[in-house]
C-alpha cells in the first residue's frame, strides 16, 4: 500500500517534456497564468524553454550563473525575449519510491533583467547550509550524451543522510529582500509541470496541483499505522492529511484501473 501512495502522489513531466522533471514554484506558475491571459507570445516561449530545459538541452543562454560570489549552490538564470529572464536552480530530491535521489529543475520565477538583484546571492549562500554533499550533487553533471554536444541526462543519487544542516549566518539583507528570500525557501510551493498543470493553464483554469512535500510531510503520509501530528499553525498538519486522503483514493483509482 505504501508503494501505491507514493505512486499515486506521483505526477511526471508534460508531454514532450524530457528526463529532468520541472519543478515550477508559485510565483513563476502565476506569472505563467497571466502570460498565458494577456501576452500569449512569451507564455510560448517560456514554455519552449521549459521545454529545453526538461530536456537537458544546456547552454551558455540558459546556465549563465546568478550568485556572483560561485561558491554555493548555482542559481542560473535563462536568457529569454529581451530582458525577460527565467531563474531557476538544479536541485536534488527523493524520487517518488523514496530509494534514491534525482536531479530536477526547480524554477523559482520569472523576472525582468532589472529585477535581478542581490537576493540570489543570499539563496545560494543559505541553500550552501545543506551541506558539502547536497553541494555536490546540485553541482555535478553526468557526461554529455554525445562527446560533441551540451544535452545532459539527470543525474541520480543513493538514498543517503546527507550532512548535518547548518542555519548560516544572515546577510545584510533589506526588508523587501528578506521578504523575497522568505518567500523562496518557506511560503512558495513548488509543482511538476505535468500535463495536468499545462492543461489548466491553457483553458485558463487557476487550479491547485500536488505539490512537492518535505522528507518529513513524506513519512507522516506514508505512515501504515495510526498516528499523532503535532505541530503549531502553519507546520502542515492540514496538508499531510488532505495528501493522505488524496494518495488514498488515488492509490485505489489506479488499482482498479489496473483490473479494467
Amino acid at each position: 500500500m505504501v508503494q501505491s501512495m507514493r505512486a499515486s502522489l506521483y505526477f511526471g513531466n508534460a508531454d514532450g517534456f524530457g528526463d529532468w522533471r520541472i519543478l515550477i514554484g508559485t510565483n513563476a506558475t502565476k506569472k505563467l497564468r497571466e502570460f498565458r491571459t494577456n501576452d500569449t507570445k512569451k507564455f510560448k516561449i517560456v514554455y519552449k524553454k521549459l521545454k529545453e530545459l526538461s530536456n537537458g538541452q544546456f547552454s551558455d543562454d540558459n546556465q549563465n550563473r546568478l550568485d556572483g560570489t560561485h561558491s554555493g549552490v548555482p542559481i542560473f538564470e535563462v536568457r529569454m525575449q529581451r530582458d525577460l529572464r527565467l531563474v531557476y536552480q538544479v536541485d536534488c530530491v527523493p524520487d517518488h519510491d523514496a530509494e534514491i535521489e534525482r536531479q530536477v529543475i526547480k524554477i523559482y520565477g520569472i523576472y525582468t533583467h532589472t529585477r535581478l538583484d542581490g537576493v540570489w546571492d543570499a539563496l545560494s549562500y543559505h541553500l550552501s547550509g545543506k551541506g558539502e554533499e547536497y553541494l555536490r550533487r546540485c553541482i555535478y553533471r553526468n557526461k554529455p550524451v554525445l562527446p560533441s554536444g551540451k544535452v545532459y541526462v539527470p543525474a541520480v543519487f543513493p538514498r543517503e543522510i546527507h550532512d548535518v544542516v547548518v542555519e548560516p549566518p544572515p546577510l545584510p539583507l533589506g526588508d523587501q529582500e528578506m521578504d523575497q528570500l522568505h518567500s523562496f525557501l518557506v511560503l512558495d510551493k513548488y509543482v511538476t509541470f505535468s500535463q495536468a498543470l499545462l492543461n489548466g493553464l491553457i483553458a485558463k483554469n487557476d487550479v491547485e496541483h500536488v505539490f512537492e512535500l518535505t522528507l518529513q510531510e513524506r513519512k507522516i503520509i506514508e505512515c501504515t499505522t495510526s498516528c499523532y501530528v503535532l505541530g503549531r499553525s502553519g507546520t502542515g498538519k492540514t496538508t499531510t492529511m488532505l495528501f493522505k486522503m488524496l494518495g488514498i483514493q488515488r492509490a485505489w483509482q489506479l488499482h482498479s484501473e489496473g483490473f479494467d
